[in-house]
C-alpha cells in the first residue's frame, strides 16, 4: 500500500521566508541513519533519488511513501539541516 508524500505540493521555505531553492529531503527507517525509499508512483516500482532535491521555488517531485514510519531531513543545498521530521507516518494496517 502507497501513501502519498506529506509535503505534496507544498512550498518549504527556508529560516528567513524564502524559498528553500535547491533544498534536500533525505528519507530514512524511522529514527536511524538507514535511507528508505520514496517512489515516483503508487504501484512502489519506481523509487526517486534519496535525496530528492527541491526546485527553484522549494517545492519536490510527488512521492510516495511505503507502509511504516519516516523520519525526514530537510535541508538546504548545502546540506545543512533545517528540519527533522520524525515518525512521519504509521502503519495503516
Amino acid at each position: 500500500m502507497a501513501f502519498v508524500s506529506p509535503w505534496w505540493f507544498i512550498q518549504l521555505r527556508n529560516d528567513l521566508g524564502l524559498p528553500l531553492a535547491g533544498g534536500k529531503i533525505y528519507t530514512y527507517v524511522s529514527d536511524t541513519s538507514i535511507p528508505k525509499p520514496v517512489y515516483y508512483d503508487s504501484a512502489l516500482s519506481q523509487p526517486t533519488p534519496n535525496p530528492l532535491i527541491l526546485d527553484s521555488a522549494g517545492y519536490c517531485p510527488q512521492f510516495f511513501m511505503e507502509n511504516g514510519a519516516y523520519t525526514f531531513h530537510v535541508t538546504d543545498a548545502n546540506d545543512v539541516v533545517i528540519a527533522t521530521r520524525n515518525e512521519v507516518l504509521r502503519d495503516w494496517e
